[in-house]
């Protein structure tokens, strides 16, 4: 007994030093313990997953993409659809154009599309407006179709400007193509075409 009292007195601070080493190193593992813990579940919680992507129903564009004229010379545009073999009603077009830059002087309905007639081709101060639409129900499915083409005539001197398509997607207002089953706008895409006008 007297011995292990003598060897606590000399021994005294080695022991506090060794116990203080072994708390701090008990407390220091729970700390990391509990943080690695709580930041991985902050890590799970915080993972935003990507949007669910749809296929595209149905897209409309312009054609040629792009084409380069000089001052008064003109070109025929294109306007084609592609309905991926769904059973369309009809489809309107609103192009929007800068008259500053170029005129559209005629549009004409596809006489090889006799299944979606043009019955509507109105010129605008700044837009073209097109509404092609089927006379007689059919439950033919419409793929890549033309629906009409129109003249643009270049009036600047020099520049670039875009034929650009109104589309608001999921409602009925500017460019659209309506589905037969449910009248729904299926429209999901649109491209335009550049223009550019050089001397």
């Amino acid at each position: 007994m007297q011995t292990a009292e003598r060897y606590l007195k000399h021994h005294h601070p080695i022991v506090i030093v060794l116990l203080t080493g072994l708390f701090s190193f008990l407390s220091g593992f729970f700390i990391f313990g509990v943080y690695a813990t709580i930041t991985e579940s902050n890590n799970a919680s915080s993972v935003v997953l990507p949007p669910v992507s749809r296929p595209i129903r149905s897209s409309m564009w312009t054609s040629p993409a792009s084409v380069s004229l000089a001052t008064g010379q003109t070109a025929i545009i294109s306007v084609v659809l592609d309905a991926h073999n769904i059973v369309i009603n009809g489809v309107d077009a609103v192009i929007t154009y800068d008259p500053k830059m170029i005129e559209v002087v005629a549009i004409e309905g596809n006489e090889q599309a006799p299944e979606l007639p043009l019955l509507r081709k109105q010129i605008e101060k700044n837009r073209i407006i097109l509404t092609a639409a089927k006379t007689n129900y059919t439950t033919t499915p419409t793929e890549e179709l033309t629906i009409a083409s129109f003249t643009i005539k270049a009036v600047a001197t020099s520049g670039t400007t875009l034929l650009s398509f109104e589309h608001k997607p999921g409602t009925t207002t500017g460019s659209t193509i309506i589905q037969a089953e449910n009248n729904e706008n299926i429209l999901d895409e649109v491209t335009g075409s550049r223009v550019t006008i050089a001397k």
